[in-house]
């Protein structure tokens, strides 16, 4: 698992830094580009793949469907690979520059998207490989693998493999930037990269048909519901004392030493049950067998509407839809801010391209050795604190680079020594936050947020996983951008003067992300088999009995009935 991590993040990081590149450095780009992008292009991308997974779900298992979106995104690798080097002739810079002749300045970005296609679609591929491959897919497979006694630790020892990944890439990046800049061609530079990427492709296929086969799964699989063996009244064993029953063989089963009372008419009703089965009607008790969430029963196949309308009454969902929305908004904002002081210090592709990967580097290092820390601070904060400490951090120190990028425009220190100095610093104070902001997410907020949908049902953390991984961060983002796209118009296409009320947004947004982390640390979500490991850290001494010691109880008080039938989910 952390080998196959370790190439997904490999992927991702180069994907990523390309993508930005491309879209930002091309000629008609810029920075203003991007909030177009996500919500024209890798917002409806997100949707698509929603509707196509939800699909795909009732028709192909989760290892089938990791190996054919793997595919899916290879064929795209190769395809622009090849058209690259012809990307020139194949964009549409003269019909962009006539239409640009009769639009406000503020929509330069929608045409820059549309004039520089190529780039666009490279661009909605890295981000979705990021939110399919990378978070859904691989941390469906985590699920699938870990218990939940094993996800404390092992989760956050998972992503060692992404940072040292993700650092590894980085470097890789940057050096190859530099060294090749000299000697070969961007194209070339871009389609050996391209090629990589192919061949660690395939290297992922391989490990995950590896795991799958070799490791079993943590989900047990779900029988089909058989016909409910019809039983002999029993006489109903009463309540006795502990005494009475140390004299007598032939008491009532007991558990922890409690004695269980069983009513006679249970067999009655079971019998009624069986009748109904196999005449086709549906009585009291057999409509209990279905409702029964255990794993007796067969699965049930809800389509996409049905599954929104589900997971739109789960509280726990909803808080997790409410934290992806804010995560993807507050780094959207902050990114934006950022990346566009980034283009100003660094115009060309190549070194944009060699500064991205110096930041991918020390995103890796740090988020690593966060990670190396992680069980420690589980330990220690609880799943509260290590949920709320990347929005904590996030909040007090974005807020002091948004008016460092306030104050920096507003002087305008131009191309003297001082505004270089000063665009170089808050470059690096940027890259700085930027580097562990995604340090605390994926070495923190992550593995505390996918622990929750291990204590999920089945359309929760499939469907409910899927919306929110794939749909939740980009609309979020997608949010974030269109707040950027009014702010440009009405700012005439400048960015600076839309500072002051993206830092609003973006101290509103962290604060919702805030009250969401303690919404759901009071739903007790996460409880582990000890409460001292829980949410809240607190021993639950008196806590009812689980629904698979029930089952247990009950087939130890009717020792005649099979382990596969419906009375153990009732």
């Amino acid at each position: 698992m952390v080998t196959l991590f370790f190439f997904l993040s490999f992927i991702n990081t180069l994907l990523d830094s390309l993508g930005s590149s491309l879209v930002i450095t091309a000629v008609g780009g810029g920075t203003a580009v991007i909030p177009f992008l996500t919500v024209y292009a890798v917002w409806p991308a997100s949707f698509v793949f929603l509707v196509l997974y939800s699909f795909a779900t009732q028709r192909f298992s989760r290892g089938a469907l990791f190996n054919i979106v793997v595919a899916v995104f290879m064929a795209w690798f190769v395809a622009f690979g090849i058209m690259y080097p012809f990307h020139e002739t194949m964009h549409f810079h003269g019909m962009a520059e006539s239409v640009l002749e009769g639009l406000p300045s503020g929509l330069a970005g929608a045409v820059g998207m549309v004039r520089n296609w190529m780039f666009t679609t490279f661009y909605v591929g890295a981000e979705m490989w990021g939110d399919v491959v990378l978070s859904l897919l691989f941390w469906g497979l985590a699920n699938e693998m870990t218990t939940m006694r094993e996800a404390p630790l092992l989760y956050p020892l998972f992503g060692i493999g992404a940072n040292i990944g993700q650092t590894v890439s980085g470097k890789a990046l940057s050096t190859f930037s530099t060294l090749a800049s000299s000697r070969l061609s961007y194209a070339t530079q871009l389609q050996a990269i391209m090629a990589l990427v192919v061949i660690f492709s395939f290297v992922v296929l391989g490990l995950h048909a590896y795991i799958t086969h070799r490791f079993p799964s943590n989900i047990s699989p779900e029988p089909e519901l058989e016909p409910v063996p019809v039983l002999e009244a029993k006489p109903t064993l009463r309540r006795t004392s502990p005494a009475a029953q140390a004299s007598s063989s032939q008491g009532g089963a007991h558990l922890n030493g409690a004695a269980v009372e069983l009513e006679a008419d249970a067999s009655s009703r079971l019998r009624a049950s069986s009748e109904a089965s196999t005449s086709g009607t549906a009585s009291p008790g057999d409509a209990a067998v279905k409702a029964a969430p255990a794993g007796s029963n067969r699965k049930a196949k809800l389509s996409l509407r049905d599954a929104v309308i589900f997971l739109t009454k789960s509280p726990q969902i909803q808080c997790l839809a409410v934290m992806a929305l804010a995560q993807g908004l507050s780094t959207n904002l902050i990114e934006i801010a950022w990346k566009s002081h980034l283009h100003m210090l660094h115009p060309s592709p190549a070194a944009y391209s060699a500064f991205l990967g110096e930041v991918a580097t020390w995103t890796g290092i740090v988020t690593g050795t966060l990670m190396f820390a992680s069980p420690a601070l589980f330990a220690r904060w609880k799943w509260r604190g290590v949920a709320g400490a990347t929005p904590a951090f996030m909040l007090w120190t974005g807020l002091p680079f948004f008016v460092g990028c306030v104050l920096y425009n507003v002087v305008h220190p131009g191309q003297s020594l001082v505004g270089a100095a000063a665009l170089r610093a808050l470059v690096i104070v940027g890259a700085i936050l930027q580097v562990f902001a995604k340090g605390a997410k994926f070495s923190m907020f992550k593995p505390a947020e996918e622990m929750v949908y291990i204590g999920l049902d089945e359309q929760s953390r499939t469907k409910g996983k899927a919306a929110i991984d794939v749909v939740g961060a980009q609309t979020g983002k997608s949010v974030g951008s269109v707040l950027q796209q009014v702010l440009l118009v009405v700012s005439s296409g400048s960015l600076v003067k839309s500072l002051p009320v993206m830092a609003m947004a973006y101290f509103a947004i962290l604060r919702s992300w805030s009250r969401s982390v303690h919404t759901l640390s009071t739903l007790h979500v996460c409880a582990f088999t000890t409460h001292s490991m829980s949410i809240d850290g607190e021993s639950d001494e008196e806590a009812e009995p689980a629904p698979a010691q029930v089952a247990v109880l009950t087939e130890t008080t009717l020792g005649d009935v099979s382990p596969q039938s419906p009375l153990a989910a009732l």
